[in-house]
């Protein structure tokens, strides 16, 4: 009988030793956040600079709907963004923050700059030329973000809008988006009352945290007057609609919207 031939035992050995190194490594894609950055009309071509609680900061711009994404790979939340655009007039620059640990949505508006004021308690611009990984890990907690915007929300007077998450849900910026719709009201309030971005930080950032019966009053309008839509998508039924966009089964949560929100509406 012939003798056997030795088995390769090292090819075997570096075919097993690859396999589970591909397993190790996991193979999955890196986590993405994107966002749009908006005032009521897109930032187009605006510089938005991310710091994370770990890995280098990232920059890119964003395309002609203001939208921007970034691919998040030795970068961990929590994550604070910038952005910083040549129609703000001043060098005025809006932020937003998330906790989120794979990706998402981070949008970057007055108004998301707003909540991160209120979440800080101090001025946003200096806070983040600042900051450092141990100061962003204060904000792991995604409950104190949402509970920030529910008293930015409250305090402007949109009770009515306070369990849409405008930081962290996908909107477009154009006519007919509730959350484009409240950030062109926000900005009509501001120029009717001389109110400024500055101004409102000053507010915000107080322990006090109430705007002018003046200031509020305007942006109520502003945001119900039927030629910025306001008035209908403030309904219950399109607040309804606009939160199945986030649902797992849009479908059902659609479907629920029209036989208990919307019925008789239309």
């Amino acid at each position: 009988m012939k003798p056997q031939a030795p088995k390769d035992w090292c090819t075997t050995a570096m075919v097993i030793a690859v396999a589970l190194g591909l397993a190790a490594c996991g193979g999955g894609d890196a986590p993405v956040l994107r966002g749009t950055a908006a005032t009521g009309a897109p930032l187009v071509e605006a510089q938005v600079s991310l710091v994370c609680a770990s890995g280098p900061v990232l920059t890119t711009r964003t395309n002609a709907e203001g939208d921007w994404q970034l691919t998040l790979n030795a970068q961990r939340a929590p994550c604070a963004a910038q952005v910083s655009a040549e129609p703000l007039a001043n060098g005025l620059r809006y932020h937003g923050l998330s906790a989120s640990t794979d990706g998402g949505v981070l949008n970057i508006t007055p108004l998301t700059d707003l909540v991160v004021t209120r979440l800080i308690g101090a001025e946003p611009t200096a806070w983040f030329a600042t900051l450092s990984p141990q100061t962003l890990r204060l904000y792991q907690d995604s409950q104190r973000i949402k509970a920030a915007q529910t008293q930015v929300i409250d305090a402007l007077g949109l009770q009515s809008v306070n369990a849409i998450d405008f930081m962290g849900s996908a909107f477009k910026a154009k006519p007919g988006q509730l959350a484009d719709d409240l950030l062109t009201a926000l900005q009509a309030a501001s120029q009717q009352t001389q109110t400024t971005q500055a101004s409102l930080r000053t507010v915000f950032a107080s322990a006090n945290g109430q705007v002018s019966v003046d200031f509020k009053s305007a942006l109520t309008n502003a945001f119900s007057a039927p030629a910025g839509g306001g008035s209908e998508l403030m309904t219950a039924c399109n607040i309804c609609r606009f939160n199945c966009q986030f649902d797992k089964d849009k479908w059902a949560c659609l479907a629920t919207c029209e036989l208990l929100a919307c019925a008789g509406q239309e």
